[in-house]
């Protein structure tokens, strides 16, 4: 081999061979060698040598390409790829070109030379680029399978319009004449397309997110209310392709939303109605249930001894009435979820002996005994709302002495626990009276509804009660449980917790204590009330305390008279004929002089619903009685606002 081959083959970076066909030795420049890991003396100069770095996969091909190549008599170039093995066991690429450069008298091969480059780095490109291509490849199958079966109609556009894909609903959906709509133009395929839509496809190729529920007709000329979503994609360059339109048939959700949105209508109208109804039913029924109540007591005060008996009964039924009438109220407050708690000072021990007292009467009458039993580790004072516990101990009671003939019925109060935030009491009530089959222990808290039917012909009532009691509980995050044995009579309890007070029950005026009836001579008082039964019931009370009264008809006249005299206090009818209540107490608290701003004024009317007394507060009433009121509620109110003599 000449210097100057020698110096071309031995230091080019190619690994070269030259292979003498006759002999099969074949040279294989270091280079070569030195492609795969090795030195030049680690790999002998011999086919055998050069054929085991190659793969065994590939030795056919490299056989192939070579006799293809003499066979052709070098018409067919001799190139080829090939992995050969690496000394560290891998294998490396090589791209092999080689020729016949001698030949013998017969045509047979008899020296060929060549060489072979490195090409493992170009390879795996290519394998990465195939790969990066079959898996866009396999994407984008994916996302036209995706299309055509997905469950919406859905259709992919290019950006000027031509389908890509569309999904089998879309299709239906818009009544494309073929299924196959691929490379087709969407506004030829439809041309009802209307031109909101076309400024809506046009925006969405600009890259904005185009959303819009919108009614139309559809390809089968239905009308149909649809949701649709217009959004760009984006090409591989990071440039809008196009479009992809997302339409959804919403027609059912809409007259679905639509019924809804009217049958509300329609429950708040009649709970209007009904809230109307009771408020007129019960402004109608304690107008005159007050005046009988209020003659009542008034009588009661000094009967002849034929009238005691009989003046009893009418008090009792009257009352049993306005507690009907209550349970009524209470109960549509509770369903329609405007039963509003306070949370003020209150003793436990005062608000149960005071019922306890109340019913006393009622007890001696039917020769039962009535008990009561405080743990004397009470707290003096809770917070919480002892009117709505009240109602409760007054239902669970009443029903106790009701229900019981013979024996006693026993009140109890036990102390759970108590910390700086928290007292925890459990109260009981009970009974030795008829008792309540287990069978029918759940029945009787559910609304309007006894024990049997014999217990509603016999004692009456709405069976309102326990229902309410038990919804009251929970409203205050407790649970009432009965135990009880027909003929054995009930015990009814539950534990109840409130928050902690340190006030002394000397602090603050318990919200049930007894009134002593005292002069209130000197204080003069404005009635405005339009009923002259409601006037007389209320003059005579306050006639019986010395109070000085002036009556007036409406609103309009109790204005002119505050201003014309001095009042302690003012009892205000809220609905009167000229000017309401409402209005009155709103202009006198409007007055410039600061006395007005002071002036007690006293709602007093038949209307017990929660926005009614709302509205009375917000507009300057400084208290609020209620219709049929007894003269102790009366006067616990005034005497707020003014002294009694003593």
């Amino acid at each position: 081999m000449d210097l100057l081959y020698k110096t071309i083959v031995e230091d080019s970076l190619a690994g070269y061979f030259d292979w003498d066909l006759r002999s099969n030795v074949i040279y294989m420049t270091p280079a070569f060698k030195a492609m795969m890991g090795y030195q030049d003396y680690e790999v002998e100069n011999s086919l055998d040598a050069w054929k085991n770095l190659i793969h065994p996969d590939d030795k056919e091909g490299v056989n192939l390409a070579f006799k293809e190549h003499v066979q052709s008599r070098g018409e067919i170039k001799f190139t080829v790829e090939g992995r050969y093995r690496h000394k560290n066991g891998s294998y490396i690429y090589l791209l092999t070109l080689g020729k016949v450069v001698e030949w013998g008298i017969e045509g047979e091969p008899l020296r060929a030379v060549g060489c072979h480059v490195d090409i493992t780095k170009q390879k795996a490109a290519e394998a990465k680029s195939y790969e990066a291509e079959l898996s866009i490849r396999h994407s984008r199958e994916q996302l036209r399978n995706f299309i055509r079966y997905c469950p919406v109609a859905v259709a992919m556009l290019d950006h000027n319009m031509n389908y890509i894909e569309a999904s089998n609903l879309w299709i239906s959906l818009y009544g494309a004449p073929d299924r196959d709509v691929s490379g087709k133009n969407h506004y030829e395929l439809f041309s009802w397309i209307p031109q909101r839509w076309k400024d809506a496809h046009r925006r969405g190729l600009s890259g904005e997110v185009v959303k819009c529920d919108e009614d139309e007709f559809m390809g089968s000329g239905k009308r149909e209310w649809i949701r649709y979503e217009i959004r760009p994609w984006y090409n591989e360059s990071g440039q809008i392709g196009g479009i992809i339109i997302f339409t959804e048939i919403i027609t059912d959700y809409v007259k679905t939303r639509e019924a809804l949105i009217r049958a509300r209508e329609e429950a708040e109208n009649a709970a209007r109605m009904e809230s109307l109804f009771l408020s007129t039913m019960s402004h109608e029924i304690r107008t005159p249930l007050n005046a009988v109540i209020g003659f009542t007591h008034l009588l009661l005060k000094d009967p002849r001894p034929d009238q005691t008996e009989s003046l009893n009964i009418l008090k009792f039924s009257a009352e049993h009435l306005l507690v009907l009438i209550n349970d009524i109220l209470d109960f549509n407050k509770i369903e329609a979820g405007k039963l509003e708690f306070e949370n003020v000072d209150f003793s436990i021990a005062g608000l149960i002996s005071n019922i306890k007292a109340a019913f006393q009467e009622k007890a001696a009458e039917k020769a039962i005994g009535l008990k009561l039993l405080l743990d004397d580790d009470l707290p003096p004072m809770v917070k919480g709302d002892p009117v709505r516990l009240g109602q409760v101990l007054n239902n669970l009671i009443s029903n106790a002495v009701k229900f019981t003939n013979q024996g006693k019925v026993t009140i109890a109060a036990h102390l759970i626990s108590r910390n700086t935030t928290d007292t925890v009491v459990e109260i009981e009530i009970r009974d030795t009276g008829i008792g309540i089959r287990p069978d029918k222990q759940e029945k009787i808290f559910e609304s309007f509804s006894q024990a049997s039917v014999d217990i509603t012909r016999n004692y009456g009532g709405t069976g309102l009660g326990l229902a309410i009691t038990k919804r009251l509980l929970q409203l205050m995050g407790s649970q009432i449980y009965l135990e009880s044995e027909e003929g054995k009579g009930a015990r009814f309890y539950f534990t109840l917790r409130l928050d902690s007070s340190d006030k002394h029950p000397f602090d603050e005026k318990i919200l049930t204590e007894q009134v002593e009836f005292k002069s209130f001579k000197g204080v003069k008082v404005l009635i405005a009330e339009d009923n002259k039964i409601n006037v007389l019931v209320a003059r005579q009370f306050l006639k019986h305390w010395d109070v000085e009264c002036d009556v007036v008809e409406n609103g309009l006249q109790a204005l002119n008279m505050v201003q014309q005299h001095h009042y302690s206090v003012i009892l205000m009818d809220l609905q009167m004929p000229v000017m309401d209540g409402y209005e009155a107490t709103k202009k006198i608290r409007e007055l410039t002089d600061e006395k007005y701003q002071k002036l007690p004024i006293i709602a007093l009317t038949a209307s017990v619903m929660v926005d009614h007394r709302d509205k009375a507060f917000f507009v300057g009433f400084n208290d609020y009685v209620g219709k049929p009121f007894t003269p102790r509620e009366l006067y616990s109110k005034i005497s707020k606002y003014v002294n009694p003599v003593d």
